[in-house]
């Protein structure tokens, strides 16, 4: 998560809120449409229309991304997610609710 939040400058709820079709790994491209609320832990619309952007991914990053989900296959849709599946939070725990 580390590699990724710094190799592409994402807010941590950007980050977060990463799902598998956000990632074009031929295109070496990440998509930013979308982020993890703190309030809900729900997918929203990102702050402003200006943060919905297509980020180049460099070589380290996509990397990194590949290996992590070849260690933690996305058991929904989200990148990063705990050992039940739900999406990961920046408080250091997945979040709980009906993912």
């Amino acid at each position: 998560m580390v590699v990724e939040q710094a190799g592409l400058g994402l807010r941590i709820a950007e980050l977060l809120g990463l799902t598998v079709a956000d990632v074009d790994f031929l295109g070496r491209t990440v998509h930013v449409r979308h982020q993890l609320s703190r309030d809900t832990k729900r997918l929203e619309p990102c702050k402003t229309p200006r943060s919905v952007r297509a980020i180049p991914m460099p070589d380290v990053v996509g990397e990194a991304l590949a290996a992590h989900l070849a260690a933690y296959p996305p058991v929904d849709r989200f990148l990063f997610t705990g050992v039940r599946g739900r999406p990961w939070w920046q408080m250091g725990a997945a979040v709980s609710g009906s993912w």
